[in-house]
């Protein structure tokens, strides 16, 4: 910032910077903090796979224990193969709500199916729990394409470092309360915490949809440059 002499106030102009990092702080930005908060809850899905079924098949299925390596294969072959196709088109934030109401949708019905292998034979365990665990991978694949999309399009790009230390921050967060989160729904209650489980990452799916389409709608509402304002600005920043 410079005087009136045409010298520079540093303390002015480092006051000036404070303020305007401030201004542009994701813990001032709702939307953002929301947004973090639902990624958050659906990330506990993770859990599920590493907690939650390998405990469900032990302890409440007749299936054979070694049907959660099969889980773990299956998973990991679905991320490797379809994480990439299903993330194109994610940057557009309808898209990526869109993809993220799909993984609500197919995540809850994973958790019912998980709950229904419970009392089978042992085959008809198995069959469940691979349907329940290819059902699982296909929401894990959506929803993390979804929320890592608005994670970067709804952050402030003067801040983009910082929006995404607290969006990975908010996974971390998730992840640390997961395993107590499902154990207190899906392994201490069966069907009914299996259906509360899934509740969860439907409400936190569909809210991430809808901060999406009020995110895309604000798009639609600003308004274009004229074309004379484009000209002059093509100008200004002519060679």
């Amino acid at each position: 910032m410079s005087t009136a002499t045409g010298s520079t106030d540093a303390a002015a102009s480092r006051r000036a910077e404070r303020i305007a990092l401030r201004t542009h702080s994701p813990w001032r930005d709702p939307r953002y903090l929301l947004l973090t908060l639902l990624s958050a809850v659906f990330g506990m899905q993770f859990a599920v796979t590493n907690v939650g079924v390998p405990l469900w098949v032990a302890h409440a299925t007749e299936a054979p224990t070694v049907v959660v390596s099969a889980v773990l294969i299956l998973n990991t072959t679905i991320v490797v193969l379809f994480q990439v196709p299903l993330s194109r088109g994610t940057h557009d934030v309808r898209v990526a709500g869109r993809v993220s109401a799909i993984a609500a949708w197919l995540m809850a019905g994973a958790c019912v199916v998980y709950a229904l292998s419970a009392g089978l034979p042992a085959w008809g365990a198995v069959a469940v729990v691979l349907l329940a665990a290819l059902t699982h991978a296909f929401a894990e694949v959506l929803s993390q394409a979804g929320g890592w999309g608005l994670g970067f399009e709804l952050a402030d790009p003067v801040r983009a470092g910082t929006y995404q230390g607290v969006f990975g921050m908010g996974y971390s967060l998730g992840a640390m309360c997961a395993p107590l989160v499902v154990t207190a729904t899906a392994l201490e209650h069966g069907l009914a915490g299996w259906a509360v489980l899934g509740a969860i990452f439907l409400a936190s799916g569909l809210g991430t949809w809808v901060i999406a389409r009020s995110a895309a709608r604000g798009v639609d509402r600003m308004p274009s440059q004229p074309p004379a304002a484009a000209t002059a600005a093509s100008a200004s920043v002519g060679p």
